[in-house]
């Protein structure tokens, strides 16, 4: 699987085929956003259940295995134009505080 990117979109591509059924639809696209202005970043998390993604200064939490429609939850805001860092054995987001501009920690779950 691969996870790939626009301003506006986050897509993945699947390159293994799960059943015979799938094998004309082979390597298959699946677009988990369209909703995007400014996307930045994204993590696989969860071992690739869900995608973790920055949109301008707001972070989000996308489910990749469900059926569509995908959900896509709001998880935080961070400080304008920065990174953050994700860290998937841990399931922690690393960002900076956009009021006190600190390094934070957080633990993102997938419920």
């Amino acid at each position: 699987k691969i996870l790939f990117w626009t301003q506006e979109k986050i897509s993945t591509v699947t390159f293994s085929k799960e059943t015979e059924e799938n094998e004309k639809n082979f390597p298959a696209v699946t677009v988990l956003t369209e909703k995007g202005n400014d996307i930045r970043q994204s993590f696989w998390a969860y071992e690739a259940s869900h995608v973790l993604f920055r949109d301008g200064n707001e972070v989000f939490l996308a489910e990749a295995r469900s059926p569509e429609p995908f959900y896509v939850r709001p998880v935080m805001t961070v400080l304008p134009d920065t990174p953050v860092f994700y860290h998937d054995l841990a399931h922690h987001i690393y960002y900076l505080h956009p009021q006190t501009r600190h390094l934070m920690r957080r633990k993102i779950t997938e419920s």
